[in-house]
């Protein structure tokens, strides 16, 4: 039986790519106020910047650490790493280190790039 909601092979492959990013956190419990400031901060940017289509945080609590993940869909590649240079500079504006706050607080991190594909 077909799918009546899905779209045939030929639109699919017609749509244009996005990029997905994905990030991964492990933050101790006692760190997760301080971190959650920041997500909220940079969530904030992300969801008013004209390029970026989606952006969510998402999290689980267990065993006395919060994970995290945040995705975040991007018109095309050039965008988000526009976004980033925009964000590395707001950063930059404000004496903030990434890399530093995340070892300072324990955070463990990954971060991944994808793009959307038909199939």
């Amino acid at each position: 039986m077909k799918n009546a909601s899905a779209l045939p092979m030929n639109d699919q492959l017609a749509a244009p790519a996005t990029v997905l990013r994905i990030d991964r956190f492990t933050c101790p419990l006692v760190h997760w106020p301080t971190f959650a400031e920041r997500l909220a901060f940079i969530d904030g940017h992300l969801r008013s910047h004209p390029h970026c289509r989606m952006s969510r945080v998402a999290s689980s609590e267990r065993d006395g650490q919060v994970y995290v993940i945040t995705i975040a869909e991007w018109d095309s590649r050039d965008a988000l790493l526009a976004a980033k240079q925009e964000m590395a500079a707001v950063y930059a504006e404000n004496g903030f280190d990434p890399a530093a706050f995340l070892s300072q607080h324990g955070i463990e991190s990954e971060f991944v790039t994808f793009e959307t594909m038909g199939l």
